[in-house]
């Protein structure tokens, strides 16, 4: 496709170029709105976790839950 535009006209380059621009502004553009989404996901699942380890207030408990079960 390279060399169908090398060997075009002038504007045929032209219009070729912004074709190109456009379509990685669009690209680029869903990228970022992928990446927004991904941190939003990462965002709710963390917070959605109970950690039990942090509700048990006693000490040994604690200890007891992080070695039997994990945090």
């Amino acid at each position: 496709m390279i060399e169908k535009v090398d060997e075009g006209s002038f504007f045929g380059k032209i219009i070729y170029t912004k074709k190109v621009k456009k379509v990685s502004l669009e690209i680029a553009e869903l990228i970022r709105k992928l990446k927004f989404l991904l941190d939003i996901k990462k965002e709710l699942s963390q917070s959605g976790k109970l950690d039990v380890a942090n509700i048990i207030s006693d000490p040994e408990g604690r200890k007891f839950w992080d070695t039997n079960f994990g945090s």
